[in-house]
């Protein structure tokens, strides 16, 4: 096996450019569950998920920008959710899908400073 047919293997084995979309999943898990169950078990799902996307990121290579945003926006999306009082609560699980798609947005504006999220 020659040293391109090892890239071309790895690449087919991990499809090229699928770590963007499975970054993506704790924020469609999140938007999901938001909408049809409680914030408390959509932020703690999400965070599960992006803690455990980015632990194979770290063992496999390097972090990304978006990974750890993900890491860093549904730990405090999971602070708040089971700190605040109720009527915080309420205006959070109200609004948390538009804050999570703002936060998502900033973390990729933020990203055209360095490296783009999407390379």
């Amino acid at each position: 096996m020659t040293a391109s047919d090892s890239a071309t293997a790895t690449d087919m084995d991990h499809g090229h450019g699928s770590g963007l979309y499975v970054a993506l999943v704790p924020w469609v898990l999140f938007t999901l569950l938001a909408q049809h169950s409680t914030l408390k078990v959509a932020a703690v799902v999400a965070l599960a998920a992006a803690a455990g996307i980015m632990i194979r990121s770290i063992t496999t290579g390097g972090i990304k920008l978006l990974e750890l945003g993900a890491v860093i926006a549904f730990l405090g999306f999971t602070v708040v959710a089971f700190a605040a009082d109720h009527a915080t609560g309420v205006w959070l699980a109200r609004y948390s899908r538009a804050i999570a798609a703002a936060l998502l947005a900033l973390i990729a504006f933020g990203s055209l400073l360095f490296t783009p999220f999407t390379e």
